[in-house]
């Protein structure tokens, strides 16, 4: 498993190490899955440049808000509903 890490430029891309699969994406949000649990990026025009998950990268350009992880205990009441509402 490779080890997770993030880089982000002007806001504008961000670099994601240790992704071990994509649970959701559209042009608001990128829900990972990663080594380290789950990672959100939010923001405005999303798009999934790159993908490779053979190697545990994902690139992402767009105008990036937020990224967090949300709380394990969040994740196992319901983290799919909080997210699609």
């Amino acid at each position: 498993m490779s080890e997770h890490n993030v880089t982000m430029n002007s806001r504008k891309h961000i670099e994601i190490g240790g992704a071990v699969s994509v649970m959701s994406f559209d042009d608001e949000q990128v829900v990972l899955k990663t080594s380290m649990g789950i990672c959100c990026v939010q923001g405005r025009g999303l798009n999934v440049a790159k993908l490779d998950l053979d190697g545990g990268d994902v690139f992402i350009d767009g105008e990036i808000v937020s990224l967090y992880y949300p709380e394990e205990s969040e994740e196992k009441q319901g983290f799919f509903s909080r997210i699609f509402k």
